[in-house]
């Protein structure tokens, strides 16, 4: 089973690793966990699904909001 602790954590692992990826090289225990909680199959089935939240996710909010400025400064 798995608890919102596990899938919250997991949530901020994946959130660090996309905005500080060198930091998040510094703690490979934690890199490690998150790993586990994605190698649940319920956890792996969620992120590849349709039914997976991503427009909420912050990665996706950087994600555009860094290809937005990326087109910015090509345009100037």
């Amino acid at each position: 089973y798995i608890t919102v602790a596990d899938f919250s954590f997991y949530e901020m692992m994946n959130n660090i690793e996309w905005l500080f990826p060198d930091l998040a090289s510094n703690f490979p225990k934690l890199m490690a966990l998150r790993n586990r909680v994605y190698s649940l199959d319920c956890i792996r089935q969620y992120e590849n699904s349709n039914s997976s939240v991503k427009i909420f996710n912050p990665v996706f909010f950087f994600n555009n909001l860094q290809e937005k400025r990326k087109m910015d400064i090509e345009a100037k």
